[in-house]
């Protein structure tokens, strides 16, 4: 199988960036989630969150080494240059 250096730096791009939003939510939903607990907020509320916060790690983490790689894989083979063949 031939590949292109473009396509593996797409793919490569892609997953620096899933798991760099795999990071950023997660934090941004747990500070939130903390937030909303010390003020006395809605306790379901809370407490939902915390249930459904395995399905949204699985979800973002399918993103990060699934999607985000092949969409950068697909984008670097018909955009980037035939200068370098990785076999």
């Amino acid at each position: 199988m031939i590949t292109t250096n473009a396509a593996l730096f797409g793919a490569l791009s892609g997953l620096t960036l899933g798991l760099l939003e795999y990071v950023i939510v997660l934090r941004l939903i747990g500070r939130a989630v903390a937030i909303e607990a010390a003020q006395g907020g809605e306790m379901e509320g809370v407490a939902l969150v915390t249930r459904r916060m395995r399905q949204v790690r699985v979800a973002l983490l399918g993103c990060a080494f699934v999607l985000l790689p092949a969409v950068g894989f697909a984008l670097g083979s018909t955009f980037g240059s035939d200068t370098g063949y990785v076999q």
